[in-house]
């Protein structure tokens, strides 16, 4: 049988947006003390792409 993701997109609604904008200064993460980033997957284990966009110099 098989298995839907309905669970997974209620979750998405529920943890917001997949993209976000991180500054960088000198090669590091702007993060504040508490701060992470997590990747979390909600639907079951398949390929994935990231796409990581470097604006400036």
């Amino acid at each position: 049988m098989d298995v839907g993701h309905g669970h997974s997109h209620c979750m998405a609604m529920l943890l917001g947006t997949a993209g976000e904008s991180i500054p960088v200064r000198e090669g590091e993460l702007c993060l504040g003390t508490w701060q992470r980033v997590l990747f979390i997957e909600l639907d079951r284990e398949r390929d994935r792409r990231w796409l990581v966009q470097v604006v400036g110099n």
